[in-house]
């Protein structure tokens, strides 16, 4: 409460004089002013990474998991842990729409009868 009312009116005032009459350090104001820098570098730098999530899973026609998008992304220079991109894709609801169709396919022309329940495709009634 103190540090908000520093930083409001830094302006018509000098720091010091400012710190010294709540009896506050110049440190404190400093160390809150780089901590919330760091917190909104940190906020840019997590909206320019859905960004390149979002347009990497749009542009292969929403049919990368996270391992794909892992390499997709590295050869475009952004580089980025699975577990990242994993937690990305989870919050932003970017879920593989082909997988599906790709299981029906391998095991279906293998002569395999394919179990829909394990692969959680309908809903069991109660």
């Amino acid at each position: 409460m103190k540090c908000e009312a520093i930083f409001a009116d830094s302006a018509s005032y000098s720091v010091r004089k400012m710190c010294k009459v709540p009896g506050l350090r110049e440190a404190v104001r400093c160390r809150r002013k780089k901590a919330e820098e760091r917190r909104n570098r940190r906020i840019r730098e997590e909206r320019e990474d859905i960004l390149a999530v979002k347009e990497v899973f749009e542009e292969h026609h929403r049919i990368y998991g996270c391992r794909r998008m892992l390499q997709a992304l590295e050869n475009r220079g952004k580089i980025m842990s699975e577990w990242h991109i994993r937690r990305i894709m989870r919050e932003n609801g970017l879920y593989q729409t082909r997988m599906a169709q790709d299981i029906m396919n391998n095991l279906g022309s293998a002569g395999k009868s394919i179990d829909f329940w394990r692969f959680g495709f309908y809903q069991r009634q109660n």
